[in-house]
């Protein structure tokens, strides 16, 4: 049950967040659902919320961005002796919507060979269970057009690196760019 300054702290703290700067708002609440403590407003309501500003930024946006990407990423949900987990209702509003054109975004350039590219393993792993769900998911998704140009370079792509760093020439798709630490 909760106390009436739970309440009133809880009526607060949604009216401060208006949905007028989502990445800041959804980076408090990340940093919230990320600590261990107690916090006076339930686990699940705030990553409802996270996951609502997802769902409309999504719906609101012509194309994944770099904004989709951190605003998916903040769909966190509680996983009992684990701590927190992607949000698997986000994880299937995002496969809803990639597009062919966004499959580069599963790819990464190698970063001592720019001309080297990878699958981009741990970017799947965000979205998938195993390179066997994404392997299904990439050949088996009936809304990809298997004939655009962007499909057809990817599978090329897919089929000649076996899940190696190989050279590759993108003409259409564009892979992830790694960056040094040097």
């Amino acid at each position: 049950m909760k106390s009436i300054i739970q309440g009133e702290f809880e009526t607060f703290f949604f009216s401060v967040f208006d949905s007028s700067n989502v990445n800041f708002e959804s980076s408090v609440i990340e940093f919230i659902l990320c600590k261990e403590y107690e916090f006076p407003i339930e686990f699940e309501k705030l990553s409802n919320l996270n996951l609502e500003y997802f769902k409309n930024h999504l719906k609101n946006s012509e194309n994944l961005d770099s904004l989709s990407t951190i605003l998916f990423r903040r769909c966190l949900t509680k996983v009992p002796e684990y701590g927190t987990t992607i949000n698997p209702i986000a994880k299937e509003l995002f496969k809803e919507k990639v597009k062919e054109s966004d499959l580069g975004r599963f790819i990464l350039q190698n970063n001592e060979v720019p001309t080297f590219y990878y699958l981009n393993r741990n970017e799947s792993a965000f979205y998938f269970n195993n390179d066997e769900d994404f392997k299904n998911w990439i050949f088996n998704n009936e809304k990809f057009d298997n004939q655009s140009d962007y499909f057809k370079e990817f599978i090329d792509f897919f089929n000649k690196s076996q899940g190696n760093t190989i050279r590759f020439d993108f003409k259409f798709l564009t892979p992830i760019k790694s960056n040094s630490f040097l």
